[in-house]
């Protein structure tokens, strides 16, 4: 039998799901394939994870697979979720005196540098006729709460649970929806020879990706249980984020490409990328009839087993 490694890390969910479950291996086994996983710490190393062959799919956001492409890397998109705008967003204190992005300018601002966070800042700010290089962007971390608190920060752009507890504790507020900035989807995406040879394998992944999101959508108690066994924060938080999580999952298209193409067009504007990049050369046309084969063949084995315990 053959082998896929899929690469896992915390901060992509669906990805966390399936390799806490079967479904990934079940999808495969028809094909001759067995999976292999790879946990790593950060969805930044993605790129080069799947350039050095240590795995051969992964998963992040939007701004990952803009900057290995626009380092020469060969990615290749294989999918992405419907949009996710509640991930999270720019927070602040409630008695804070940034009252919109523009009073950003000069303030520290801590994010996940290099993920879709970098992507929601460099929107937001570009909007406001700021440069990134105006803000004082610096990494966050477990403290970055505890930091805008004591006014050592600007703002904080949190996320998942940590986003849930900060806003519904009052100890932040959202001085932006992430939905006025960008969809923030997590995407799904291989090097380009996985991409021109395994179309029908990565299909079922995408395929199992579905199912395990739907899985948590049907049980959000259990998939935040799942989350916070293993990597720590509140049952409830976990439960709340699972919730306000859409979990469908869709072929590369057109309309993608253009939203990603948008979101590559800010980051090369304000510097962040060094340079700038066609979205569409990350792309495998004949792909995406592969992975909606496996998506299809994943609902479909669903609808049998929904009819068959009715």
């Amino acid at each position: 039998m053959s082998t896929i490694t899929i690469g896992v890390h915390a901060n992509n969910p669906a990805l966390f799901l399936l390799s806490h479950l079967d479904l990934a291996e079940r999808a495969l086994a028809p094909l001759g394939v067995e999976v292999a996983w790879h946990r790593y710490t950060g969805g930044t190393e993605t790129g080069r994870k799947l350039v050095d062959g240590t795995i051969d799919v992964g998963g992040t956001g939007a701004t990952p697979p803009i900057s290995d492409q626009a380092n020469g890397l060969p990615v290749v998109y294989v999918a992405h979720s419907d949009p996710r705008p509640a991930h999270g967003t720019l927070l602040v204190t409630p008695d804070s005196d940034v009252k919109s992005v523009a009073d950003l300018r000069g303030r520290k601002v801590a994010l996940g540098i290099g993920s879709w966070q970098t992507l929601l800042l460099a929107v937001a700010l570009d909007r406001a006729g700021i440069a990134f290089d105006e803000v004082d962007a610096v990494g966050s971390g477990p403290d970055s709460l505890a930091q805008l608190q004591a006014g050592e920060l600007g703002a904080w752009i949190g996320q998942g649970p940590e986003h849930v507890a900060a806003t519904r504790s009052g100890a932040a507020v959202e001085l932006v929806p992430a939905g006025d900035l960008i969809t923030n989807p997590s995407l799904w995406f291989t090097r380009r020879d996985v991409a021109e040879r395994r179309g029908t394998e990565l299909g079922a992944v995408a395929g199992a990706l579905e199912d395990a999101g739907l899985w948590a959508a049907a049980d959000p108690r259990a998939a935040a249980e799942l989350f916070a066994t293993n990597e720590g924060g509140e049952v409830e938080a976990w439960e709340a984020f699972v919730r306000r999580i859409p979990w469908t999952v869709n072929a590369i298209g057109a309309p993608f490409v253009a939203e990603q193409q948008a979101g590559a067009d800010v980051l090369a504007r304000v510097g962040f990328l060094p340079r700038a990049v066609t979205v569409a050369d990350a792309t495998v046309p004949e792909l995406a009839s592969y992975v909606e084969a496996g998506l299809d063949a994943a609902r479909e084995a669903r609808a049998h087993q929904t009819a068959a315990t009715a």
